[in-house]
């Protein structure tokens, strides 16, 4: 059987420039165990790893709070 070779176009950003695009947002200690569980085990369609972060996976509740309370005006896609 012959693997596939697929070449993506990956920019990496250094850690500085990463570290700008995020800001520190501070949520109680309760919702932690929760949280980690849903980074651990939640999956896409295709059963992979729906988020590789805490950071992800709050960043999307975000983006989703906001177009329900009609924020979203402001919200890059």
């Amino acid at each position: 059987m012959q693997g596939l070779n697929v070449k993506l176009g990956v920019i990496m950003l250094s850690q500085a420039e990463e570290e700008d695009k995020w800001a520190t947002v501070r949520i109680p200690v309760e919702l932690l165990e929760a949280l980690d569980r849903l980074v651990k085990e939640e999956k896409d369609e295709f059963g992979m790893p729906k988020y590789r972060s805490k950071s992800e996976a709050v960043a999307e509740a975000v983006k989703q709070f906001l177009k329900k309370h009609k924020g979203a005006s402001n919200v890059k896609k």
